[in-house]
């Protein structure tokens, strides 16, 4: 039960923050806004304010905000008063700010907590190469890799940061790599063939992680390195989905999600800011996929409208729309599948 109110909390959350951004950048470009919900569906609570209706509602997989007006320009009337403050009448880059504002606000929200989470704790953790752990009966054991080598390189290339090294394992599918170890006073090279888990391809190693004490300036800047290093291995991550070197089976949707707040909330609360942490990024980059449906996909269409000096017909939009929601639809058939698979065969 507890698990269940936490997901519903950090989803809540997350979705809340993202639609927050699109609604306050909305009014501060004087949009007229007429609903603001978490979640879809029939409404649980609602309350009136000004010219918006804020309303929580019964299923809990998003939210949206409704602008006024029509969906479409050419479906504005030249006489309603209201015209001037419809989205879609709306000046190029005003409508691009209010797309961008939901992903903005959700980075925003990961840093402040990044960097939140950074000041109580007055400390950063430091992940070294030196080998901290070495995994019984793993790959590594068997190629004679262990505990406190420094690791120098992978197939000859430098590395210089464990998340390099993890990202680069992960394109190694039934390929060996060659690791460049430092051993005392020797240099080993080692090679290794990676196995495949559910948590994706490992060797079965730890790195030696060390915690530093920061204090004043020092969270923002310690903050942002840990947000650029976590981003940037989503957006890595993402890319070898799509390029076909990380197996699709890795895209989880809302039975993964639940899997993973269950567990970071045994493990406590720093658990749970860290996985809220990188839920937010993972929103934050998902909307900005150039899918029609979603927030980034919005933004080659107001390219195209400033390039040609017009919006596209009604019905090329909505062609358009179909086949983002469409492609949005399989993504989430895709994990939903993968989720199930996973309870099925652990």
């Amino acid at each position: 039960m507890i698990s269940a109110i936490v997901f519903l909390l950090v989803l809540g959350i997350l979705v809340s923050f993202h639609e927050l951004g699109h609604l306050i950048v909305a009014k501060m470009c004087g949009m007229k806004i007429d609903a603001y919900s978490i979640g879809f569906g029939p409404k649980l609570l609602k309350v009136k304010m000004g010219e918006t209706e804020y309303s929580l509602s019964l299923i809990q997989l998003g939210g949206y905000i409704k602008p006024a007006g029509p969906n479409f320009k050419e479906d504005v009337q030249s006489e309603d008063p209201d015209k001037n403050r419809y989205f879609v009448c709306k000046p190029v880059w005003k409508r691009a700010l209010v797309i961008i504002a939901g992903p903005a606000f959700n980075f925003l929200l990961g840093f402040i907590l990044l960097t939140g989470m950074i000041y109580s704790t007055g400390t950063v953790s430091e992940t070294t190469m030196v080998i901290g752990e070495v995994m019984k009966n793993s790959p590594a054991v068997k190629a004679g890799i262990q505990k406190g080598d420094l690791i120098v390189a992978i197939d000859k290339e430098k590395i210089t940061d464990w998340f390099t090294l993890i990202s680069l394992i992960q394109e190694k599918k039934d390929q060996e790599i060659m690791l460049t170890l430092k051993r005392n006073e020797s240099v080993l090279n080692i090679s290794v063939k990676p196995e495949s888990t559910k948590e994706g391809l490992v060797i079965g190693i730890a790195p030696t992680v060390q915690r530093k004490k920061v204090k004043g300036l020092a969270i923002l800047t310690e903050g942002y390195k840990k947000f650029a290093i976590v981003t940037r291995l989503q957006i890595k991550g993402m890319v070898q989905i799509f390029t076909g070197k990380i197996s699709s089976k890795n895209i989880g949707g809302p039975i993964a999600i639940f899997k993973i707040t269950d567990d970071a909330t045994k493990e406590g609360f720093l658990a749970l800011l860290g996985l809220m942490i990188i839920l937010n990024i993972a929103l934050g980059l998902f909307n900005l996929l150039p899918i029609p449906a979603l927030d980034g996909g919005q933004l080659p269409l107001l390219i195209l409208e400033t390039i040609i000096g017009r919006p596209l017909s009604k019905k090329v939009q909505s062609s358009i729309q179909i086949v983002g929601l469409s492609i949005i639809m399989l993504i989430l058939i895709l994990a939903t599948f993968n989720d199930v698979s996973r309870l099925i065969h652990p």
